[in-house]
């Protein structure tokens, strides 16, 4: 059966882990970035979440509150995460240091699989696709993991607005 699955599996899904792969793999080494370029790796995370709710909320306008509601708190605890050490606003540059970390690939392939799954399951259990006990989680997973994503960022473009970080140099 798995062998099926991934035989239907349409070739674009494949070239988009591939580039997903491509982003999470950039991520794991320190990079100096523009603040434009900080924001790629939140945008990616919320358009695969909403991307993977575009067919339900019309059939469940739930799905839609409980991932706002999941992207709140996983943007509160996102911003609650300290920044790792080297992490840095240069001010001449206008570039932030980001050290390299494989945090942003776990994301990344977690809510790949997590999405893949669900639509296998989907197309097996038709069914699933507007129930509220698969739904739901799901929604609250991937705000959840949007929100760190975004949390975390804001922190790191707060950096720019600090008096005391301008100019610094890792």
């Amino acid at each position: 059966m798995l062998t099926q699955i991934l035989i239907h599996t349409p070739i674009y899904v494949w070239a988009v882990l591939g580039g997903l792969v491509l982003l999470g793999l950039m991520q794991s080494r320190t990079r100096r970035v523009s603040a434009l370029q900080v924001l790629a790796m939140p945008a990616v995370l919320l358009g695969l979440g909403l991307w993977s709710l575009a067919g339900v909320v019309a059939a469940l306008p739930a799905v839609l509150l409980v991932w706002l509601a999941a992207l709140g708190l996983g943007a509160a605890g996102g911003m609650r995460t300290p920044q790792a050490p080297g992490t840095a606003w240069l001010a001449g540059e206008r570039r932030f240091v980001v050290p390299g970390s494989w945090i942003p690939m776990a994301f990344i392939v977690f809510v790949f699989v997590l999405r893949y799954a669900s639509n296998v399951a989907a197309a097996i259990h038709p069914e699933w696709r507007a129930a509220p006990t698969t739904q739901l989680p799901l929604a609250a997973v991937f705000g959840l993991v949007s929100g760190l994503s975004v949390g975390r960022t804001i922190t790191l473009l707060r950096l720019a607005l600090r008096p005391a970080t301008i100019g610094a140099h890792a």
